[in-house]
């Protein structure tokens, strides 16, 4: 292993340990994950199946919602977006308090296969994260 894969590697658990300690519990009235689909694996490739991955919340302050996505050196590849009702084809009823990622990065390419991080944050300070797997 060489001294760059090592610092990267050192980095990616360092940045998992942050998402890990920064979550924090629902307080009742406050931004709460009610659910992410499909789980943590998907498969962005346009058949209209497990091709976003939504997450779902309670959002009772109406707080300002933010998502990005994270690859495994800390760089930031993409933002969820906010999607309506029937947005495109392949969506289906999402609600006004879903955020939803397409698998692509900022300039509309399709990310790699592996392991990204996600961070969703309210203007309150409230912050989720977890892991994506895309598999492709």
């Amino acid at each position: 292993m060489t001294l760059f894969s090592t610092a990267r590697f050192s980095f990616a658990i360092l940045l998992a340990a942050f998402f890990c300690v920064t979550g924090t519990r629902p307080i009742a009235g406050d931004f709460n994950v009610v659910s992410m689909e499909p789980g943590k694996i998907f498969t962005p490739n346009g058949d209209c199946i497990n091709d976003y991955f939504t997450i779902r919340f309670d959002n009772p302050k109406d707080s300002i919602i933010s998502g990005l996505v994270f690859d495994m050196t800390g760089r930031e590849v993409a933002d969820f977006k906010a999607i309506e009702a029937n947005a495109d084809s392949c969506t289906t009823s999402f609600s006004v308090s879903s955020i939803s990622w397409d698998g692509k990065d900022r300039n509309g390419n399709p990310v790699d296969a592996g392991v990204y991080f996600y961070q969703v944050k309210t203007s309150e300070g409230v912050r989720k994260s977890g892991t994506i797997v895309i598999a492709r």
